[in-house]
């Protein structure tokens, strides 16, 4: 096998994705859930709905990202089970090799979404100062060494914002891989 083809193997299984557990309907805010059907709808120029249950159901990372209390959460939208009325449901939110992430984020009064994310996998991560969104994806900037791009995203005065950027080499992701 190629030094190449590893680095390939071993950057998608660092992306696969890890299970997310899923909270029950009523865990999950209403008003949040139904933000991200609205959020959905307009992205899909009224051609893409989103049932409540799917929203509730599709896997998520979860923290408290804009540290006000409430539980903010990231939509894995590859296993979203929206319906589109023309299309697939997932090319909405999913291209040729990235997936999109979007957060639904607790305001004062309410629920936004951002559409900011996009990679392979997210987790929630607060072992650092601030909570944090870490999303994975194959780097495709150096061909000659391929390696995992990962991201991490926290909230600084008001936005959802990248704090730090690196790329794991196939080393680092042979040692990250359970034996």
């Amino acid at each position: 096998m190629s030094r190449f083809s590893l680095a390939v193997v071993l950057g998608l299984a660092a992306c696969s994705p890890a299970p997310v557990a899923n909270l029950p309907e009523d865990r999950i805010p209403r008003p949040a859930v139904r933000a991200f059907i609205e959020y959905a709808s307009v992205l899909g120029g009224g051609q893409l709905r989103c049932s409540a249950m799917a929203v509730a159901q599709a896997p998520r990372a979860e923290i408290d990202i804009n540290d006000d209390g409430r539980m903010d959460y990231a939509i894995d939208t590859r296993q979203l089970s929206c319906i589109a009325q023309s299309g697939s449901a997932t090319s909405y939110f999913c291209g040729y090799t990235d997936c999109a992430f979007p957060v639904i984020v607790s305001t004062g009064d309410g629920w936004s979404v951002i559409p900011m994310m996009s990679g392979n996998s997210i987790e929630a991560v607060s072992h650092y100062r601030d909570a944090r969104f870490r999303v994975r994806s194959l780097d495709r900037g150096n061909p000659q060494s391929p390696g995992v791009l990962v991201r991490d995203y926290a909230w600084r005065e008001g936005h959802l914002v990248r704090v730090h950027q690196t790329t794991e080499q196939p080393e680092q992701l042979a040692r990250r891989q359970p034996s």
